[in-house]
């Protein structure tokens, strides 16, 4: 089963993506400059919100297979974000703004496993990689266009006014998904994947049986048809491999800001930089891995081991060699984010009951939770540098416990 056209299906994610693109590097700077918040605020807020998705995501996650349909929860997700997105913009309370920060990383959150239930029964496993690439691709295409907005015109418009213009563009992705999108009729795609899985043990199973029908392994000693993956072990990386990253990310921007020394557009610029590299990187992810879901992973994770731990470098370097530094190391860093990012959407697809994605994203909003409180805490106590090296001893336990799980 696969959707009339996939152009309008990926196209109706790009004013989100826009307003993601926006909202992802200007909260921060946001909540500092205009509302006159801390550190601490910010990690508060973030921590909130992931600590809400832990419960929520278990519910929020199963209610596409519950009532077999995903397209209207992305639809809600489009138009209660973009709601909120309006009230945030007119605000000046901090605590306000914290409070539907919150609200709007649960709206948010529905379209995730909403989006994928929908990609995973309308289209055949043979595609479905490049599928999740493309709208990938499309989305952070949406990040690079939003962030050139802000680059463009922060200095000539102000915090205020490009957080407004984010609502009117959410709003425009639920307006183009309401007549570019439509749910599979028959919710049966993951079940024949699940009857091919069977009858792939039972080729491995006949692979190890020898002439005299005894059961052997093979010339290196391994059994294929032993090797399952442990799912419980891959929520647990990802729940690790979330607590490195909103714990490297969430006061970025602020380290940046306030430790680098760059201005507000020249941040801006740098984020742009890495969100083209990291758009562009989602047309070459399903190429190079295919459906290697489990190797893109664990790639993904190895290669913020070492691009996390050389962020510090960039307050040594002077201008501009300290700005192109950095711009190189977070566009690495998105690349490795798409590598990553297609690899756990194949493998939870492929091997996750029907109705349990969301338990597999509370895995990973239980790190991030940890992570956006840690994120603020502990570069106010013992520095920036102290939160980029345990970033990086994070995301190598991440990278064990995946190898582990044999995903």
């Amino acid at each position: 089963m696969e959707q009339r056209s996939t152009l309008p299906f990926y196209l109706s994610f790009l004013p989100n993506g826009v307003a993601q693109g926006i909202i992802g590097t200007l909260i921060p700077i946001y909540m500092v400059q205009v509302l006159g918040a801390t550190l601490i605020d910010i990690g508060v807020m973030t921590f909130a919100a992931s600590a809400l998705l832990i419960p929520s995501s278990i519910l929020l996650g199963s209610l596409p297979d519950r009532t077999r349909a995903s397209k209207p929860f992305v639809l809600l997700s489009f138009l209660a974000s973009s709601v909120i997105l309006f009230i945030m913009s007119s605000t000046s309370s901090v605590f306000l703004f914290q409070v539907l920060y919150v609200v709007l990383a649960l709206a948010l959150y529905l379209k995730g496993p909403s989006t994928s239930i929908l990609i995973a029964e309308s289209f055949e496993k043979r595609v479905r990689g490049s599928v999740i690439a493309n709208q990938g691709f499309i989305e952070s295409l949406g990040g690079v266009i939003g962030l050139g907005l802000c680059s463009v015109l922060i200095g000539v418009t102000g915090h205020q006014l490009l957080l407004s213009i984010t609502a009117p563009l959410v709003l425009s992705s639920f307006i183009l998904c309401l007549f570019t999108i439509r749910d599979s009729p028959l919710y049966i795609e993951r079940s024949l994947d699940r009857f091919d899985r069977v009858v792939g043990d039972i080729v491995d199973f006949s692979y190890h049986l020898s002439g005299d029908g005894s059961i052997i392994p093979d010339i290196d000693g391994e059994w294929r048809f032993t090797r399952v993956a442990n799912m419980r072990l891959f929520g647990v990386g990802r729940a690790i491999f979330a607590f490195a990253t909103s714990n490297a990310m969430t006061t970025l921007s602020i380290f940046l800001l306030n430790r680098a020394n760059y201005p507000s557009s020249l941040i801006f610029l740098v984020f742009l930089v890495r969100n083209i590299f990291g758009a562009f990187s989602y047309l070459f992810v399903d190429r190079v891995f295919g459906g290697k879901g489990g190797v893109s992973v664990k790639l993904g994770a190895l290669m913020r081991v070492a691009l996390v731990l050389l962020l510090p470098v960039t307050l040594i370097l002077p201008m501009p060699a300290s700005a192109v530094f950095a711009a190189v190391i977070l566009s690495l860093v998105a690349v490795s984010w798409s590598i990553y990012y297609v690899g756990y959407g194949l493998v939870t697809i492929l091997y996750a009951q029907p109705g349990s994605l969301g338990l597999y994203d509370a895995f990973a909003n239980l790190g991030g939770a940890i992570g956006n409180y840690t994120g603020g805490l502990i570069p106010t106590i013992f520095g920036f540098e102290a939160l980029f090296i345990f970033s990086g001893i994070l995301y190598a336990v991440a990278l064990v416990v995946f190898h582990l799980s044999r995903v």
